[in-house]
Parts: C-alpha cells; sequence; structure tokens
C-alpha cells in the first residue's frame, strides 16, 4: 500500500530427476516455492492507473487460487486451472496424488 512496495507474485519451480542405480527406474520430483502477493483493498489504497490494474490482477489471481482449492476439497468433477496463469502453472502440483503446503503470514 505504498508507492515502493513490489507488488507481484514470484513462483521459484525446482525440478529434479532421479535413478535408482540398481534397477534403473526413474524418478520425478517437482517443489514449487511461491510467494503471492497479498490481497489489497483497492479503495483504501487510493490505486488509480497501472497500479490499479496491478492490484486487481493479484486480487483476481488469488480468487483463481482459492477457487481451486475449493473445487479440489469438494472433489469436483471440473477444477478451474485454467481462470488464471498462476493455477495453470500449479494444476500439476495441485492435482491429484500431489503434496501441498501453505504457509499464510498474516500481518
Amino acid at each position: 500500500m505504498n508507492q515502493h512496495s513490489f507488488r507481484s507474485h514470484t513462483l521459484l519451480t525446482i525440478t529434479k530427476t532421479g535413478t535408482d542405480l540398481t534397477s534403473g527406474a526413474r524418478t520425478n520430483g517437482k517443489l514449487n516455492l511461491m510467494d503471492l502477493a497479498g490481497s489489497e483493498c483497492v479503495w483504501k489504497s487510493g490505486a488509480e492507473g497501472e497500479r490499479l490494474k496491478e492490484a486487481q490482477n493479484i486480487n483476481r489471481s488469488l480468487l483463481a487460487v482459492g477457487d481451486v482449492i475449493q473445487a479440489l476439497r469438494a472433489k469436483q468433477t471440473h477444477v478451474p486451472f485454467l481462470n488464471s496463469r498462476l493455477t495453470y502453472l500449479l494444476q500439476d502440483s495441485l492435482g491429484k496424488g500431489n503434496k501441498t503446503v501453505m504457509v499464510v503470514q498474516v500481518l
């Protein structure tokens, strides 16, 4: 909510392939580390122009993550991964058989 803050999501993806030396079996792993920008109350921040568009896009992508998590918890047949670029990038990590941990810092 100030002019110097950096307002965006950050996603670092680490992929690793391992080979069992005795059987030759290969396994793949993927680790996504995310720093999601917090939602912003637009009327309170007074954002205008580009900052307003940026805040709206951040809020929209956070809502999309919530929609995906809600659909997965409800075991819905359709999970809206395509509603956001962020959820699209995370769909193979949030889907079936994967482990996800979320750490939230509230200020």
